[in-house]
């Protein structure tokens, strides 16, 4: 699961702050990144875009005290990702500040099915 990706990255970093995002995003900007980056604050545990389609936690940023939260919902099968949120401190960045660095939110498109490809091959062309 992605949890389980998220709980082996935050385990094995030395980091107190880890960008995590996916492998099927081809598309993902420096400059949305950046953003994420650059919205780090103390006492704030995950920094994730939000739009109009939802929470992207898989282009977000998360502290080391998401370690324990993460590790407890794998132990008992939660394995959706969203649900540890509510035990930690979340900051959601709003689509409008996404769309000034990113203004197609080209970074979100990711690659799960044959006419994702095509439309990322399209994208490329």
């Amino acid at each position: 699961s992605s949890l389980t990706g998220i709980h082996t990255g935050l385990f094995f970093t030395n980091n107190f702050y880890t960008f995590i995002t996916a492998c099927d995003i081809p598309f993902l900007k420096k400059e949305l990144v950046e953003t994420i980056l650059e919205n780090i604050e103390a006492g704030v545990d995950v920094i994730i875009p939000e739009t109009s389609n939802g929470m992207e936690p898989l282009c977000a940023v998360y502290s080391k005290r998401c370690l324990k939260p993460v590790e407890n919902n794998l132990i008992h099968k939660e394995l959706k990702i969203k649900q540890f949120f509510k035990k930690v401190r979340v900051k959601k960045l709003p689509e409008n500040v996404l769309r000034e660095r990113d203004p197609d939110l080209i970074s979100f498109f990711n690659i799960n099915t044959p006419d994702d490809l095509a439309r990322a091959e399209k994208i490329i062309k």
